[in-house]
């Protein structure tokens, strides 16, 4: 008889592009920011693509913010707080 061994689903990288502004005008821009239409990732949005990210996966090592320059994104300081208190994210 085997031993049933628990299995987890994780995540290893979670990449969140925030927002497409950004206050610099790279001429070589990686992510071509300068040729895109700003936005910004609506915030009710991204917590409903969480819950269901987090409804199929059990952990997530790392969540990297990114996009243009991440501190334009206006809801920020909410976003951290709950994604800090989320228990399936480890950094």
């Amino acid at each position: 008889m085997r031993k049933s061994r628990i299995k987890y689903l994780i995540m290893e990288h979670l990449g969140i592009r925030l927002t497409t502004f950004c206050n610099l005008n790279c001429r070589k821009c990686a992510d071509l920011l300068p040729y895109q239409k700003n936005c910004h990732y609506d915030y009710n949005l991204l917590m409903e693509d969480m819950d269901k990210i987090l409804g199929v996966v059990d952990f997530i090592k790392e969540i990297l913010l990114g996009g243009g320059e991440i501190f334009l994104y206006p809801h920020m300081n909410e976003m951290l707080l709950i994604m800090r208190n989320f228990r399936m994210i480890i950094k």
